[in-house]
C-alpha cells in the first residue's frame, strides 16, 4: 500500500524501512550489520515493493547512507524510491568542545538538574524548552532498570522547562530553587535565548558560563537571578543569542551613536527571518553538547538514538 509524505506529491510506501542497523560495526551498537547483510534487507524490502528508506549521517559514522546508497544504485532506479536522512547541526568537534567546556565546570560527581528556561510559545525565547525536549534524563530511572537497559554507568540528570512567570504565576527563580532544595542536585545547567549586541553574532554564538543567569535581563525584564549565590550550587549557563534590540540594531546598521537613537527603538526586539529554523538548529547543537558533557561515554549516535 501507498500513500503521499505528508503534502507532498511524493508516493511512499506506507512501510518504511529503517536504516539504523547498517553500518559499520563498533561505531555505534553492537547489532550493526555489515554491508553483505544490509543489502541483502534492502533488496528484499524493494522486491516487496517498499520504497521508502530512512537512515541519517548519524547512524555508523554514516556509512548507513553509504550502505543503502551503494545498495539502491546496484537494485533500484534512483527515481523508484525515496530516502529520508537527517544530520547533525554542527560538526562532532564542535560538538565536543562545547561539551568538553561545559563538563570542565561540572562537578565530578553527583546528579545535574537541567532547566530549560523560556516560553515554549514564543519562537525566539523557545530556545530553552527545546534543549530540555532533547535532553536524556535519567534521574527517573531505578537501579535495576537501569542496569537491565545498559544505563546504570549514566549520571542521574534530571530536566525541566519551568515556563515563564506569566504562564506559571510563579518566579522561574522560586521553582528552581525548590526543585533544588528538594532533589539536591550537585550542579545546575541552565539554558536561555539571549540578546546580542551585534546582528552578525544572532544565532552564530554560543555563550557557555559557570556566573549564572538572569532570565530576561536581555529584554529589559529582569527577574531572580539564578546563580550559585541564589540556589547554593554552582550553575553553568549556556545560551544563544536570538534577538537584538531596536535601537542597538539601528546604531549598527546606521552608523550613529545608539545613545542618539530614538530610545523607544530598545524596545522593539528584532529576530532575523529564519528565526524558527535557527532556534531549532541551536537547540540541536545545545542539547547534543549537554548530553554529550553529562555522558561522556555514550557516542553522538548514541545520544541521538536515546533520545529521539
Amino acid at each position: 500500500e501507498y500513500t503521499k509524505l505528508g503534502k507532498t506529491d511524493i508516493t511512499i510506501s506506507k512501510l518504511c524501512v529503517g536504516c539504523m542497523s547498517f553500518g559499520k560495526a563498533g561505531t555505534m551498537h553492537d547489532w550493526t550489520l555489515d554491508e553483505t547483510e544490509s543489502e541483502k534487507v534492502i533488496r528484499h524490502a524493494l522486491d516487496l515493493s517498499i520504497n521508502f528508506f530512512d537512515t541519517a549521517i548519524g547512524y555508523q559514522s554514516g556509512t548507513s547512507e553509504q550502505y543503502l546508497g551503494r545498495a539502491l544504485k546496484d537494485f533500484a532506479k534512483r527515481e523508484d524510491v525515496v530516502v529520508a536522512t537527517k544530520f547533525l547541526p554542527r560538526t562532532q568537534e564542535e560538538i565536543d568542545a562545547a561539551a568538553d567546556s561545559i563538563r570542565q565546570m561540572l562537578p565530578s560527581h553527583g546528579g545535574i538538574l537541567v532547566v530549560g528556561l523560556g516560553n515554549s510559545g514564543v519562537t525566539p525565547d523557545a530556545l530553552g524548552p527545546q534543549v530540555v525536549g532533547r535532553t536524556l534524563a535519567t534521574r527517573h530511572l531505578g537501579d535495576e532498570l537501569a542496569r537491565q537497559i545498559g544505563l546504570d554507568s549514566l549520571r542521574k540528570t534530571a530536566a525541566i522547562a519551568p515556563g515563564v512567570m506569566g504562564q506559571t504565576g510563579i518566579e522561574t527563580g522560586e521553582i528552581v530553587l525548590a526543585l533544588v532544595n528538594f532533589i539536591r542536585p550537585a550542579a545546575v545547567i541552565s539554558i536561555d535565548a539571549l540578546a546580542a549586541q551585534d546582528y552578525s553574532r544572532l544565532g552564530s554564538t554560543i555563550q557557555i558560563a559557570n556566573t549564572g543567569i538572569s532570565p530576561g535581563s536581555g529584554v529589559q525584564n529582569s527577574r531572580k537571578e539564578l546563580s550559585e549565590r541564589t540556589l547554593g550550587i554552582p550553575v553553568i549557563s549556556v545560551g544563544v543569542p536570538t534577538v537584538i534590540d531596536g535601537a542597538t540594531l539601528a546604531a549598527q546598521f546606521t552608523g550613529q551613536d545608539r545613545g542618539k537613537i530614538d530610545p523607544e527603538a530598545a524596545r522593539a526586539m528584532v529576530t532575523p527571518r529564519e528565526v524558527d529554523r535557527m532556534i531549532g538548529h541551536a537547540a540541536k547543537f545545545i542539547s547534543l553538547a549537554v548530553n554529550k558533557a553529562l555522558y561522556p561515554q555514550l557516542s553522538l549516535e548514541e545520544i541521538s538514538f536515546l533520545c529521539a
